[in-house]
């Protein structure tokens, strides 16, 4: 009798491929497995107790995660970049259930296609956009010729920002990416009064002088902001690079825990009686002016084989 229902995305090469258990036990461990090829009699494991399977002979454990108290669990497998477009892969999941496993569940067995490889695009860092694509810049709040940018590789995410203030702003304007993987605050730092409000969770942002004397980290922890200074130039992998009203900024995919986010780009003025928000990405998150709150994002798949422009036309 199936009590467990999975669901399974698309797998990309090079990407991650979520799975999602629903009708789970809160708080118990549902194992995720996978196999090459279409459903089968698969194994019978001692410690499920020989409950059988629905995978092949080569099926691999691709890991765990808790069930929440809505009884769902969630898992994101990375694929491998070598796995063939167009390998058949299946997916089951199943939980340990009573004394020696008498009693455990599987899921359905889900079937897919991988499909494409994840998009990549390895920015060297020079402040130039000729590495960049059209699908990869967006225009800003501000208009004109304002642009902001995402893409990634496999170890960094990158972000632009072109404004005139990138080359004549000073120690009160700033560059700011806010970043939420799903947990987080509804409100950011504030810079000096201006604390604006968030349509996502947000659980990093980075946020860098113009004139590039200073930036931090701020990363919530569940309860506050924390702050780590200046990690554009002790972080591995974190880095940025200005050149005219260009800058381009580089972090590690590691910060962000998940493939799936929600990012806004913008800058900020603090001199007292001037501060205002603006150049914002995506152009609809807020108008210019003072203190706005941002009500809306651009929504990433990292593991998709489209660049951030398709995903967000």
């Amino acid at each position: 009798m199936i009590s467990l229902l999975l669901t399974a995305a698309v797998p990309h090469p090079g990407g991650d491929a979520v799975v999602v258990v629903s009708n789970a036990v809160p708080g118990e461990t549902i194992g995720f497995l996978s196999s090459l090829g279409g459903v089968a009699a698969g194994p019978c494991p001692p410690q499920l107790g020989g409950l059988c399977l629905d995978l092949g002979a080569d099926t691999l454990l691709s890991g765990t995660a808790m069930a929440d108290a809505s009884g769902r669990a969630t898992l994101e497998i990375p694929v491998p970049t070598q796995l063939p477009v167009g390998a058949t892969v299946t997916f089951q999941a199943a939980a340990r259930r009573g004394a020696g496993g008498a009693s455990s569940v599987k899921s359905n067995a889900v079937v897919r296609t991988v499909g494409d490889p994840a998009w990549f695009n390895g920015i060297h860092l020079n402040g130039a956009l000729g590495d960049w694509s059209a699908d990869e810049l967006f225009p800003t709040t501000s208009g004109g010729a304002t642009l902001g940018g995402v893409t990634w590789d496999s170890d960094r995410i990158y972000f632009t920002f072109q404004h005139p203030d990138v080359a004549t702003g000073g120690p009160e304007h700033w560059e700011i990416v806010t970043i939420g993987t799903g947990v987080g605050s509804a409100t950011v730092p504030p810079l000096n009064t201006q604390q604006p409000g968030l349509p996502f969770a947000a659980s990093l942002q980075l946020r860098r002088k113009a004139d590039g004397s200073y930036d931090d980290l701020q990363q919530w922890d569940g309860a506050r902001w924390v702050s780590t200074p200046n990690v554009l130039t002790t972080m591995p992998y974190a880095a940025a690079a200005e050149l005219g009203d260009v800058v381009e900024i580089a972090l590690p995919r590691t910060l962000l825990g998940t493939s799936r986010i929600e990012v806004v780009l913008y800058e900020v003025y603090e001199g007292a009686g001037f501060e205002s928000t603006y150049g914002g990405v995506p152009d609809t998150a807020f108008v210019d002016g003072y203190d706005p709150d941002l009500v809306d994002a651009l929504t990433l798949d990292l593991s998709s084989p489209d660049p951030a422009g398709i995903q967000n036309p």
